[in-house]
Parts: C-alpha cells; sequence; structure tokens
C-alpha cells in the first residue's frame, strides 16, 4: 500500500438468535496504526463479553464498543413454504370433516324418523278408527311418547311446544317441520294431515294406503341391499377359489 485508502468493512455479530451486521469505513495509512488487528481485538473482544455469563440465565448486550455504536434486533425466520402447505391442507380436512360429520348426523336422525314413522302411523290410524280428529290423535300420541327417546317423538313434543307458544295448530307445524327435515315420507305424511285435518275416518283411510305404500319400498329396498351385498361377496369367492386352485396346482408343477 503506497498511500492512504479508505476500505468499507462488514461485521456480523450473533448472540443466540440475534445479530447485528454494522460496516465499518476504515482508512489504511501505512504509517497509522494496524485497523485491521485493532478490529480484530474489537471482535475477539465482543465475543469474550458476550460469552462470559457461563449459567445463561442472563445477557447483557452492549451499547457500545470502542466509540462505535450497536443496535440489535432477533433475526426474523420465516416459515417454510412447506409448512404453510401442511397447515392450509390440514385446515382443509379439519374444515371438510366437520361437514361430513353434520351431514352424517343428519342423514341418521332422517333414517331413525323414517324408521319410526310407519309405526307411529299405525297408532295413528288406530286412534283415528277409535274416532279422534288429527289434532286429538297428535296429542294422544305426544303424550303417551313422553319418555320416547327416539327422535320422531322428541320432535312432536318440540312441535307441540311450538305451536303452544306461537298459538297455532300442531298439523301446521308439523308441516314445517317436515319441509325441514327432507324426509319425502314424512313431508307426505304431513300433508295428508293438513289436508285432513278435521277429518278422522278418512284421514285414517288415506294413512292406511301411506303405510302400505312404505312398507312396499323398505321390502323392495331391502332386496336390493341384499343383492347388492351378494355381488360383493362374489369378489372375494373368486379370489379363494383361485387361491384353493395355485394351492393345489403349484405342489403339481413343482413335483414334474
Amino acid at each position: 500500500m503506497d498511500g492512504p485508502s479508505d476500505v468499507v468493512l462488514t461485521v456480523q455479530l450473533g448472540a443466540g438468535e440475534y445479530t447485528r451486521v454494522s460496516e465499518f469505513t476504515v482508512r489504511f495509512d501505512p504509517a497509522s496504526e494496524d485497523y485491521e488487528r485493532s478490529l480484530e481485538a474489537l471482535s475477539e473482544k465482543l465475543e469474550e463479553d458476550l460469552s462470559s455469563n457461563a449459567d445463561g440465565s442472563a445477557l447483557t448486550l452492549p451499547d457500545s464498543a470502542e466509540g462505535t455504536e450497536l443496535s440489535w434486533s432477533a433475526v426474523k425466520k420465516q416459515a417454510p413454504v412447506y409448512v404453510i402447505a401442511i397447515g392450509a391442507f390440514a385446515a382443509s380436512f379439519i374444515w371438510m370433516s366437520r361437514d361430513d360429520a353434520a351431514e352424517k348426523r343428519l342423514r341418521n336422525r332422517r333414517s331413525q324418523l323414517e324408521a319410526e314413522l310407519p309405526n307411529m302411523i299405525f297408532r295413528m290410524i288406530l286412534l283415528l278408527n277409535a274416532g279422534l280428529i288429527a289434532e286429538s290423535a297428535f296429542a294422544k300420541i305426544t303424550e303417551q311418547s313422553a319418555e320416547d327417546r327416539n327422535p320422531l317423538y322428541r320432535a312432536f313434543r318440540d312441535i307441540k311446544m311450538a305451536a303452544e307458544k306461537k298459538n297455532t295448530s300442531f298439523v301446521n307445524e308439523l308441516y314445517a317441520f317436515a319441509k325441514a327435515s327432507d324426509s319425502e315420507d314424512l313431508l307426505r305424511f304431513a300433508s295428508l294431515a293438513c289436508e285432513h285435518a278435521g277429518s278422522g275416518a278418512e284421514l285414517a283411510g288415506k294413512l292406511e294406503q301411506e303405510r302400505d305404500r312404505m312398507w312396499k319400498l323398505r321390502i323392495t329396498s331391502a332386496k336390493a341391499k341384499v343383492s347388492e351385498a351378494e355381488t360383493k361377496l362374489c369378489f372375494p369367492l373368486v379370489l379363494l377359489l383361485v387361491a384353493l386352485i395355485m394351492i393345489t396346482a403349484v405342489p403339481s408343477f413343482l413335483s414334474m
């Protein structure tokens, strides 16, 4: 070096999760102090000061060193892309599972309603043939089923309370409930009850036909499920037959 010259030195200091990058402009002069050795000594002193607390319970970061002001900040680490992707996938899966669980509960409730409906219609027919009208028959069934935990009779109790609160008829509230239940059988039953709310024998005849229709549909559905089960069982039986053939035939081929 023939004469004075300016050099920019970049120094990175670190302590745990904290880091600081500082730039120093140093003027080198052959006739002046050796700044490179001075900066090395400064770095060694800072490293010694930062590592002096052996128990690690506390750490005081210096505000300045050799007349140079220092400032410190935590290093901000960005979450990796794959972590964000996994989090988004997990959130989507949880949300979809929540919807599936709610839909499954609704299907189960609807199935329980429809399963008990023919039996309830039979009770209605007996009461109507005994001389009661629709409103009285519903009130009797609701009273007799006060402890029944089947969803259909629990719904009857809720409908009765709603009708009393709104000062409306039971059959009108039943029709509104049937529309919201998404059950075709319950909606047909509620429609018949509304159309013949003031009659007894006529409604009993209509309900008898509706009950026969429901039983026929259930028998047809049961037969279809049996046929489907038989079809599904054919594939495992075919695999079992192939396995038996191989167990029987392979030893014969090996012995030839």
